[in-house]
Protein backbone atom coordinates (compact mmCIF):
# COMPACT_ATOMS: atom_id res chain seq x y z
CA UNK A 1 0.00 0.00 0.00
CA UNK A 2 2.80 2.67 0.78
CA UNK A 3 4.03 1.67 -3.14
CA UNK A 4 0.50 3.02 -4.11
CA UNK A 5 0.28 6.59 -1.92
CA UNK A 6 4.27 7.06 -3.24
CA UNK A 7 3.02 6.63 -7.11
CA UNK A 8 -0.09 8.99 -6.88
CA UNK A 9 2.24 11.64 -4.59
CA UNK A 10 4.33 12.31 -7.99
CA UNK A 11 3.51 15.04 -9.71
CA UNK A 12 3.53 14.92 -13.19
CA UNK A 13 6.24 16.71 -15.57
CA UNK A 14 5.87 19.99 -16.35
CA UNK A 15 7.10 19.85 -19.97
CA UNK A 16 7.62 16.78 -22.08
CA UNK A 17 10.41 16.52 -24.36
CA UNK A 18 8.06 16.97 -26.99
CA UNK A 19 6.66 19.89 -25.83
CA UNK A 20 10.24 20.89 -25.60
CA UNK A 21 10.72 21.01 -28.90
CA UNK A 22 7.77 22.57 -29.93
CA UNK A 23 8.46 25.43 -27.76
CA UNK A 24 11.84 25.80 -29.27
CA UNK A 25 10.37 25.84 -33.04
CA UNK A 26 7.68 28.36 -32.15
CA UNK A 27 10.48 30.65 -30.76
CA UNK A 28 13.13 29.95 -33.63
CA UNK A 29 10.22 31.00 -35.75
CA UNK A 30 9.75 34.46 -33.98
CA UNK A 31 13.06 35.35 -34.34
CA UNK A 32 13.28 34.24 -37.76
CA UNK A 33 9.90 36.63 -38.42
CA UNK A 34 11.89 39.43 -36.76
CA UNK A 35 14.97 39.37 -38.31
CA UNK A 36 13.03 39.45 -41.73
CA UNK A 37 11.30 42.48 -40.67
CA UNK A 38 14.13 44.59 -39.25
CA UNK A 39 14.35 47.48 -41.24
CA UNK A 40 17.73 47.85 -43.92
CA UNK A 41 19.43 51.01 -44.36
CA UNK A 42 18.13 51.77 -48.31
CA UNK A 43 21.59 52.56 -50.09
CA UNK A 44 21.27 56.25 -51.53
CA UNK A 45 24.50 55.97 -54.14
CA UNK A 46 27.10 53.73 -56.14
CA UNK A 47 30.12 54.38 -55.47
CA UNK A 48 33.08 52.90 -58.62
CA UNK A 49 36.36 52.93 -57.53
CA UNK A 50 39.45 51.53 -59.82
CA UNK A 51 42.98 51.31 -58.86
CA UNK A 52 41.79 52.82 -55.62
CA UNK A 53 40.34 56.06 -56.80
CA UNK A 54 36.54 57.35 -57.46
CA UNK A 55 35.89 56.46 -61.11
CA UNK A 56 31.83 57.65 -60.43
CA UNK A 57 29.63 58.19 -57.97
CA UNK A 58 25.80 58.01 -58.90
CA UNK A 59 22.75 58.89 -56.78
CA UNK A 60 20.15 56.14 -57.43
CA UNK A 61 17.23 59.13 -57.22
CA UNK A 62 18.92 59.71 -60.37
CA UNK A 63 18.51 56.80 -62.27
CA UNK A 64 14.91 56.48 -63.80
CA UNK A 65 15.63 53.03 -65.94
CA UNK A 66 17.94 49.86 -66.13
CA UNK A 67 21.06 51.32 -68.29
CA UNK A 68 24.20 49.86 -68.51
CA UNK A 69 27.65 51.23 -67.94
CA UNK A 70 31.01 50.43 -69.38
CA UNK A 71 34.15 50.74 -67.04
CA UNK A 72 37.55 50.24 -69.24
CA UNK A 73 40.95 48.65 -68.02
CA UNK A 74 43.22 45.85 -68.33
CA UNK A 75 40.12 43.48 -68.04
CA UNK A 76 36.89 45.98 -68.85
CA UNK A 77 33.38 45.22 -67.35
CA UNK A 78 29.92 46.40 -67.98
CA UNK A 79 27.80 47.13 -65.05
CA UNK A 80 23.89 47.07 -64.53
CA UNK A 81 22.83 50.08 -63.12
CA UNK A 82 19.06 50.21 -61.68
CA UNK A 83 16.97 52.05 -59.78
CA UNK A 84 17.27 49.86 -56.74
CA UNK A 85 20.96 48.91 -57.20
CA UNK A 86 23.81 47.54 -59.39
CA UNK A 87 25.59 44.36 -60.55
CA UNK A 88 28.11 43.47 -62.51
CA UNK A 89 26.49 42.13 -65.71
CA UNK A 90 29.38 40.84 -67.68
CA UNK A 91 33.34 41.10 -66.93
CA UNK A 92 36.66 39.72 -68.71
CA UNK A 93 38.41 39.09 -66.17
CA UNK A 94 39.40 34.91 -66.23
CA UNK A 95 37.10 34.09 -62.92
CA UNK A 96 34.16 36.08 -63.31
CA UNK A 97 33.29 36.12 -59.54
CA UNK A 98 32.20 39.77 -59.89
CA UNK A 99 29.37 38.54 -61.93
CA UNK A 100 28.56 35.86 -59.38
CA UNK A 101 28.03 38.48 -56.96
CA UNK A 102 24.91 39.13 -57.79
CA UNK A 103 22.43 42.67 -57.17
CA UNK A 104 23.78 44.94 -54.78
CA UNK A 105 20.42 46.48 -53.32
CA UNK A 106 21.56 47.73 -49.46
CA UNK A 107 24.07 49.90 -48.08
CA UNK A 108 27.39 48.60 -47.43
CA UNK A 109 27.39 45.96 -49.76
CA UNK A 110 30.08 45.63 -52.01
CA UNK A 111 31.32 43.77 -55.39
CA UNK A 112 34.80 43.20 -56.14
CA UNK A 113 36.73 42.10 -59.17
CA UNK A 114 40.25 41.54 -58.46
CA UNK A 115 42.06 41.36 -61.88
CA UNK A 116 40.50 44.53 -62.89
CA UNK A 117 41.26 46.33 -59.50
CA UNK A 118 37.28 47.53 -59.78
CA UNK A 119 35.42 48.21 -56.44
CA UNK A 120 31.42 48.36 -56.81
CA UNK A 121 29.67 49.78 -53.53
CA UNK A 122 26.03 50.74 -52.17
CA UNK A 123 26.30 53.95 -50.09
CA UNK A 124 23.81 54.62 -47.58
CA UNK A 125 23.00 58.37 -46.85
CA UNK A 126 25.22 60.71 -45.32
CA UNK A 127 24.35 60.88 -41.10
CA UNK A 128 23.18 64.31 -40.34
CA UNK A 129 25.64 66.16 -37.46
CA UNK A 130 23.92 67.28 -34.38
CA UNK A 131 26.89 69.12 -33.29
CA UNK A 132 30.69 69.84 -33.42
CA UNK A 133 32.89 69.49 -30.05
CA UNK A 134 36.26 71.77 -30.24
Amino acid sequence: MSRRNHAQKQAPPLFRKRDLFLIAGVLLAALLCYLWTIPKESASSIVIEQDGRTVSVIPLSDVQEPYELEIGGAYPATLLVEPDGVSFESASCPDKLCVRTGKLTQAGQIAVCLPARLTVRLQGPEPSVDAYTG
